[in-house]
């Protein structure tokens, strides 16, 4: 249903330009996340906290390990350059954090 609507929202006349990128960005969003959500409830059915944050605080450790190896190899190679920490927005890193941690707790619905 989210990718009907997608590409609905994306194909109607008043939309500006050629939007299939758009669409197939939108599309593998919505695919992701339907996909991470099932498997989470697949895996650990009707986790309690404890158990999901586990599971998100390892899922965080794997991305950290697997996925910090292409920043790191751009940067030494000259081709990414890295502000100082100073530069960085934290207060609003901080606010997506928190709405993403409240957004998790439909996780732990009843059926």
């Amino acid at each position: 249903m989210a990718i009907t609507g997608i590409v609905m929202m994306a194909y109607v006349d008043d939309f500006p330009g050629d939007s299939i990128l758009g669409v197939a960005y939108a599309v593998g969003s919505a695919s992701t996340s339907a996909l991470y959500k099932v498997l989470f409830k697949m895996f650990l059915g009707s986790a309690n906290f404890g158990e999901a944050a586990h599971f998100v605080s390892t899922l965080g450790f794997f991305n950290l390990v697997f996925l910090s190896i292409t920043p790191v190899i751009l940067y030494f190679t000259k081709v990414e350059y890295w502000s100082p920490f100073s530069a960085v927005p934290w207060g609003y890193l901080c606010g997506i954090a928190g709405l993403w941690l409240g957004s998790f707790g439909d996780c732990f619905t009843k059926e």
